[in-house]
């Protein structure tokens, strides 16, 4: 797992190049709770020990603590409230992407749910990009 925090260095990055840094630092967590699905699964299925577990969860407790140091540095540079507005836009698109799955779920013993799952799998990232252009939009 990637538990590799954004550079805000202050001086050498523009309001645009720390916004990106934060939204890949986003996608980057994301893609880590997909891992930890993967060793979750494994897990289950016998591939891999309570031991595996337990070092994923204590390297996730371990990143906990960087972030309240990076978050105090991000105060200390007067850039939090930037970083705190796009963690906004993201737990909305976020969201809206659980009120989508969740609906989904309520119909899950359909037959046509797998079918119609695939394509609404399409629409949430649609959601998502255009959530993210929008805000690209507003910041321009």
């Amino acid at each position: 797992m990637n538990y590799k925090l954004p550079d805000c260095d202050i001086e050498s990055k523009s309001n645009i190049d720390r916004i990106n840094s934060y939204r890949k630092f986003f996608a980057d967590m994301r893609l880590n709770r997909l891992y930890f699905h993967i060793l979750l699964l494994k897990f289950f299925s016998g591939e891999n020990n309570q031991g595996d577990l337990i070092s994923a969860l204590q390297s996730n407790m371990d990143f906990i603590q960087e972030i309240n140091i990076w978050i105090n540095n991000l105060k200390e540079k007067g850039i939090f409230e930037e970083f705190k507005k796009i963690c906004n836009e993201e737990i909305n698109v976020i969201n809206n992407i659980i009120q989508s799955y969740e609906s989904r779920m309520k119909n899950i013993d359909q037959p046509e749910w797998c079918l119609s799952f695939k394509y609404s799998k399409i629409k949430l990232i649609i959601l998502s990009w255009s959530a993210r252009i929008s805000s690209e939009i507003l910041i321009i």
